[in-house]
């Protein structure tokens, strides 16, 4: 644009089309708007399972640089990128995990221990096929057995990212960079690569148009479990369905959302025959689905967020040495898939692998000894082969803990297992140290009981804590390589090479468990964090022509 300022800019179009299967019958996806499972090529069903595809897929790209002065450089940059998703959620095994394509089957003995259900000879008897109507609209019978869906249209998982610069040249071999970088991820994998949730997971708070009763369900452990009232039900519950006064269930069926909820295939009068002979539909509203089972759903549908602040001090090669040395003040905030359906508030949290505060530091060091160098500069031939050519490489790492929640152990006093658990408190009065050995009550923190500074939640209620609120033991580890190089005239050159991985044998302790009510048990076996291994050392020798 100008000598100082320079732009670039560029914008790319995708196109993802829905996946196809090779045959009919041979794909099949639940529609959880009508409840039925598209059957490819048969009937109305096309090959992919009448799936659209993802019209507004623009990439555009922007850059910007300007020397603000001789030795001072502004860049700044945004950029859009799509992604195909988790194996399953735009292409992949998911259409093929659904009847008539994938089902179980189950052969029993009958004639007592010593019988068998059949013989190899002959072979499993073959099982019952599975009628799809000629519409190919098959209705999915949830209860007995888990579909999977997708969106539609296809849904990308989406990352917008942006970052501004500031570069400052110390000296013409040493710059300081400091950087703000962020990004937002749209559509997305939940915390810990989480790629799929459940809309069948149990509810606090059921809305009327799910239940049973036509009126809001809550969860109450001392509720019943039994409906309709005047059913003869044992005092702990039995085969009858009852629910107690205000609306209260101890039964987590009955907060599940197509347990009693409708969709269109619900209504369909084979599937009521076919859910009334499995005894699914007894004792529900006339055209509710009866789905006790959970749904495998390839939604992408959680968000991201990452903000850091990031310096680098950069040393160029000169006078045998190079240097990098990069801290980041980091955040990260994502979604777990237990209760996102219901609540996302409550599932929103730090990422849990994402460490707030990292130091890097890496560089080479050739050591200045032998010919040429400013020691030992005019050493013979044999000298130099010994002192001269050493070189030293070291990686360190050292960043603050990850995150983990605190919880309790009767959290299922207040909600259901769906639901987070967590405690009531606030972060700062979490105090930490690691007491113990690795094997022998290796804790992070002292256990608390309930009531002090944390406290259970009352019923129906998530913790204030918050998820991945507290941190665990911050990591070190440091890699060193050293290496000797051996000139062999002018032709070759032999390398010897020691890397020392954890060179110090530093023990990083892992994330611990977060039940407030216990000292907090290091995970990772004997107290080591998977991440980082004992000292390890590894020998070779390179020859380069």
């Amino acid at each position: 644009m100008t000598p100082k300022l320079t732009v670039n800019f560029g914008l790319r179009y995708e196109i993802y089309f829905p996946e196809s299967v090779n045959g009919k019958g041979n794909g099949a996806l639940l529609d959880l708007n009508t409840g039925y499972l598209n059957v490819a090529e048969t009937g109305s069903v096309a090959s992919n399972m009448n799936y659209d595809r993802l019209k507004n897929t623009y990439n555009p790209r922007i850059g910007v640089a300007y020397q603000a002065a001789p030795t001072t450089v502004i860049r700044a940059g945004y950029g859009r990128s799509f992604d195909i998703g988790v194996f399953g959620s735009i292409f992949g095994h998911a259409a093929t995990q659904n009847l008539p394509i994938l089902s179980s089957q189950q052969v029993t003995a009958t004639g007592g221990i010593t019988s068998s259900a059949f013989n190899l000879a002959q072979g499993p008897p073959a099982p019952t096929p599975i009628a799809v109507p000629a519409n190919g609209l098959l209705g999915s019978p949830g209860y007995s057995v888990n579909s999977r869906a997708r969106p539609n249209p296809l849904r990308l998982p989406t990352l917008d990212a942006w970052n501004l610069s500031v570069q400052q040249s110390l000296t013409p071999t040493l710059s300081l960079t400091i950087a703000y970088v962020g990004n937002k991820g749209t559509h997305t994998l939940g915390d810990t690569s989480a790629n799929t949730t459940n809309p069948n997971e149990t509810a606090i708070f059921l809305p009327a148009q799910y239940s049973i009763t036509g009126q809001a369900l809550h969860y109450d452990p001392n509720g019943g479990d039994c409906y309709p009232a005047g059913a003869n039900c044992a005092p702990n519950g039995g085969s009858g369905h009852k629910l107690v006064q205000n609306n209260a269930t101890s039964n987590s069926t009955f907060l599940q959302r197509y347990y009693a909820g409708k969709l269109p295939a619900c209504a369909d009068p084979a599937y009521i025959s076919a859910a009334n002979a499995a005894k699914a539909l007894a004792g529900l509203p006339a055209g509710a689905c009866g789905w006790t089972n959970g749904i495998t759903y390839y939604g992408n549908d959680f968000d991201s967020h990452f903000n850091a602040l990031q310096v680098s001090l950069a040393k160029q090669f000169t006078k045998g040495l190079s240097l990098n040395a990069n801290y980041a003040w980091q955040r990260a905030v994502s979604y777990q898939a237990n209760f996102s359906t219901w609540d996302k508030r409550a599932a929103k949290g730090r990422d849990s692998a994402l460490r707030q505060q990292q130091i890097i530091i890496y560089g080479l060091y050739e050591l200045p000894f032998g010919r040429n160098k400013p020691f030992l500069g005019n050493a013979n031939g044999v000298v130099n082969q010994i002192v001269g050519g050493w070189q030293i490489s070291p990686v360190l790492n050292y960043s603050s803990g990850l995150p983990f929640s605190l919880s309790y152990g009767s959290c299922n006093a207040s909600t259901p297992t769906s639901a987070p658990c967590l405690v009531n408190g606030q972060p700062g009065r979490f105090h930490s140290h690691v007491t113990g050995f690795p094997g022998s009550n290796l804790s992070y923190f002292d256990a608390q009981p309930l009531g002090g500074a944390f406290t259970a939640t009352a019923l129906d209620q998530v913790g204030t804590i918050g998820r991945n609120s507290v941190f665990g033991p911050h990591f070190f580890n440091t890699d060193l390589s050293v290496q000797k190089n051996f000139p062999v005239r002018e032709i070759a050159t032999l390398q010897f090479r020691m890397d020392a991985f954890n060179v110090f044998n530093h023990i990083n302790w892992g994330t611990p468990s977060g039940n407030i009510e216990n000292p907090g048990t290091i995970n990772q076996g004997p107290g080591v964090d998977g991440s980082t291994n004992p000292r390890q050392l590894q020998f070779s020798v390179r020859v380069q022509f």
